[in-house]
């Protein structure tokens, strides 16, 4: 499998309203069957805890899922809500070929 950190965002700590945390948006592609497959990967950590969550079994060409990585990213998703992002955007948009 392959592994390429694409984004990290780092968030500084606010007194009562938040604490430090950084969060990183992973592409992970493996070839199964002569064909791309991926899965998202994203990543929150604060206070010695890490939480991740996986997107598995993403079978697009690589440009709409390095978008996706993209769009989570500036709209800083977290982990907890990546899954109903995703598979919002991959069967409510039109896929490319």
């Amino acid at each position: 499998m392959i592994t390429e950190i694409i984004y990290s965002k780092k968030f500084s700590s606010i007194p009562y309203l938040q604490e430090e945390e950084s969060l990183s948006y992973i592409l992970l592609s493996e070839i199964i069957n002569s064909k791309p497959i991926f899965t998202i990967k994203i990543s929150s950590n604060f206070s010695d805890f890490v939480k991740d969550e996986y997107i598995k079994n993403i079978s697009i060409p690589k440009e709409y899922a390095l978008n996706i990585i993209k769009y989570l990213y500036e709209n800083a998703v977290r982990p907890e809500s990546a899954i109903d992002i995703v598979s919002d955007i991959l069967y409510t948009n039109i896929k490319p070929n």
